[in-house]
C-alpha cells in the first residue's frame, strides 16, 4: 500500500509525476467517496444552466481541469487552490454522482419514443439539440428568456419539463382513444 501525504490542489496540478495520486483518486475511498464537503446542498436546487453544462461536461469526457472549472462555480471553495486535494476529490465526486442521479431520473421521466411517423418525418435532425431544446420548451421558444432559465432551481425546470410531458402524453391517448371511437 502506498502512503501518500496530504496535499493541495494547486500542489497537485504543480507534481511532475501525479501517477500516484491519479491512482488514489480512481480507487481509494479517501478520494472516491463522494460527500457535500462544502455543504452545496442538494443539486437539484442549483441553476439549471449549471447542471446542464455539468451534464454536458460529463458527456464529453470530464477534465480535471474542467472538474475545477465547475467546483468553483459553486462558490463555496474560496480558493480551490488552497483545499486539500481529498476534501475537493470527495466533493467533486458528490457533485458528478449528483448529476448521474438526475441523468438517470431524466432519462427514466422524460424519455420520450417516436412514433414510425416522427422517425420517417426526420426527427433525428434534432439529435444533439437535447438542452437546447429544453430551455427552448421552457422559454416557449422567447430567446430572450434564455438566461433567466438558466438561472432557475433545476428543480423546478425539471417539474416544467415534467409536467409537459405527461400533458403531452395524455393528449396523445386522448387522441388515440377518440380516433379509435370513430
Amino acid at each position: 500500500m502506498i502512503e501518500l501525504t496530504s496535499i493541495s490542489v494547486a500542489q497537485y496540478l504543480e507534481l511532475e509525476d501525479k501517477s500516484e495520486y491519479d491512482f488514489a483518486m480512481k480507487f481509494a475511498f479517501i478520494f472516491k467517496e463522494p460527500i457535500d464537503e462544502y455543504g452545496i446542498g442538494d443539486m437539484m436546487e442549483q441553476p439549471f444552466g449549471y447542471i446542464k453544462d455539468f451534464q454536458y461536461e460529463i458527456e464529453q469526457g470530464l477534465t480535471f481541469a474542467k472538474l475545477i472549472d465547475l467546483v468553483a462555480e459553486t462558490k463555496k471553495i474560496k480558493d480551490i487552490g488552497k483545499a486539500p486535494l481529498d476534501k475537493f476529490m470527495r466533493f467533486a465526486n458528490y457533485l458528478i454522482t449528483s448529476i448521474e442521479q438526475i441523468v438517470e431520473v431524466e432519462n427514466e421521466s422524460l424519455a420520450y419514443e417516436p412514433d414510425p411517423d416522427e422517425v420517417e418525418a426526420g426527427m433525428d435532425k434534432f439529435n444533439g439539440l437535447g438542452v437546447y431544446l429544453q430551455i427552448r420548451s421552457l422559454t416557449n421558444g422567447d430567446i430572450a428568456k434564455f438566461d433567466q432559465v438558466r438561472k432557475l432551481p433545476y428543480s423546478l425546470c425539471f417539474t416544467e419539463m415534467y409536467t409537459a410531458k405527461q400533458m403531452s402524453d395524455y393528449q396523445k391517448d386522448l387522441m388515440r382513444i377518440k380516433q379509435n371511437k370513430h
